[in-house]
């Protein structure tokens, strides 16, 4: 019906399909903005997102709207000196002393893996937090 409601219940539906519940991944969702402290997700929870829209028929659009390393979006300026960040389509997210990357590396023995990062509480420079994520990143890439 084109409310706020209407669209809350309606995430709240989809993802139970796919058992992401705050009793079995933690997720706890108010707005679904984002920005809001109230919505906390976990790895599990982006996880088990991503392995369900992979498997969809929609996967070639979904994975198109994921930023891609080193190329656009997000990601645009991020993995610097790192080989093969263009087998990297994630998206970002960030709060004061949060930083987050979810969505999929394409290795070279293992083909696709869906991955969420997710740092809370950082006390270091934000840069400092993005540059260990994409190092993170680099690991996955090699293998």
């Amino acid at each position: 019906s084109g409310t706020l409601r209407a669209g809350l219940d309606e995430r709240t539906k989809f993802l139970q399909e796919l058992g992401i519940t705050p009793e079995t991944t933690g997720v706890a969702l108010q707005d679904g903005s984002g920005l809001a402290r109230q919505d906390l997700t976990t790895a599990d929870s982006s996880v088990a997102l991503l392995r369900e829209m992979w498997g969809r028929p929609e996967r070639d659009v979904w994975l198109a709207s994921l930023p891609i390393g080193g190329v656009d979006g997000t990601l645009e300026h991020r993995f610097k000196d790192i080989r093969g960040a263009d087998r990297v389509h994630a998206k970002t997210g960030s709060l004061s002393h949060v930083n987050a990357m979810s969505g999929y590396i394409e290795t070279r023995q293992h083909g696709w893996l869906a991955f969420s990062i997710m740092i809370n509480g950082s006390v270091g420079h934000e840069a400092e937090v993005k540059t260990f994520i994409d190092r993170l990143c680099a690991l996955f890439l090699s293998i």
